[in-house]
């Protein structure tokens, strides 16, 4: 995924998977925080996977 950037646009050192974590995986607290308008003003795709929707084979 690459680095996080910097103020001025180039790349830091931390990398960004870092950044996300299980707070933002479950489809409840991540329509919360939308709802809420914790995404910093950046457009966000959220896609939820419902357990009707995966198989086991």
């Amino acid at each position: 995924m690459g680095k996080v950037l910097k103020k001025d646009g180039t790349d830091g050192t931390e990398d960004v998977y870092k950044k996300f974590g299980a707070s933002t995986t479950w489809m409840g607290k991540l329509l919360y925080r939308l709802d809420a308008g914790r995404n910093g003003g950046c457009p966000v795709l959220a896609v939820g996977i419902t357990p009707s929707c995966v198989r086991d084979e």
